[in-house]
């Protein structure tokens, strides 16, 4: 279950920066700034939330098999 928790905490941070890169963005776009490298940062950390969203669902389901539950039958 560490390893479920671990990936599921690094989805979730990559969904955080993504909303902050996506607010330094439009901060720097009204300052009359570029904010082309907050939309590739905003992409990246996109890329990134669907790798480990499907990594999560790889170790769920592996985890899940009734080999890893004896536990939840106590």
């Amino acid at each position: 279950m560490k390893q479920v928790q671990t990936v599921l905490g690094d989805h979730q941070d990559a969904i955080v920066a993504r909303r902050v890169d996506r607010e330094l963005g439009i901060s720097a776009h009204l300052a009359g700034e570029n904010a082309f490298s907050y939309g590739l940062l905003y992409e990246r950390e996109t890329e990134r939330a669907a790798r480990l969203k499907q990594a999560a669902n790889t170790v769920w389901a592996h985890r899940a098999r009734p080999h890893f539950r004896h536990w939840t039958s106590r």
